[in-house]
């Protein structure tokens, strides 16, 4: 099962945690900070990079994944969380812990939740702003200024 780190605005996460969680999930290594996300298959570049924007980005909040691949999905890239989402309010990323459902193909069930479940839930947002931090105005799909 994957590894998945929240880091809240203001922690540096321990590098030495880090690297335990890629030796043990081996199939690659993501973060999400702000809005960018990045995958790597070789998780030493990861742990890299990320170390390197989360001391400049420290007031946001992280997402750190260390993956194990399930089914038969490869070992690439594209398969690492956390996903990019956009939903009506804005940007999101998208990472899970698990197995969400038996598939066939090059995608990983995380990326096909992603990538085609997900958007059928646009129309669900909240209806009152600024619940789920959610910005006033963008339940209506305004431009949360």
């Amino acid at each position: 099962m994957c590894l998945l780190s929240y880091i809240p605005p203001g922690v540096m996460p321990v590098r030495e945690h880090l690297e335990h969680g890629a030796r043990l999930n081996p199939h690659g290594s993501g973060f999400a900070l702000g809005y960018i996300a990045k995958h790597f298959t070789d998780p030493e570049k990861a742990i890299a990079q990320f170390m390197a924007h989360r001391e400049r980005f420290l007031h946001l909040p992280a997402l750190f994944h260390s993956r194990n691949a399930t089914g038969d999905s490869p070992v690439t890239p594209e398969n690492i969380h956390p996903f990019e989402v956009n939903l009506p309010w804005g940007k999101a990323f998208v990472a899970h812990n698990g197995y969400l459902f038996k598939h066939e193909g090059d995608r990983s069930d995380s990326r096909i939740f992603a990538e085609e479940i997900l958007p059928l839930y646009n129309m669900y947002r909240p209806r009152i702003a600024g619940s789920a931090g959610i910005p006033d105005g963008a339940e209506q799909g305004g431009d949360p200024a």
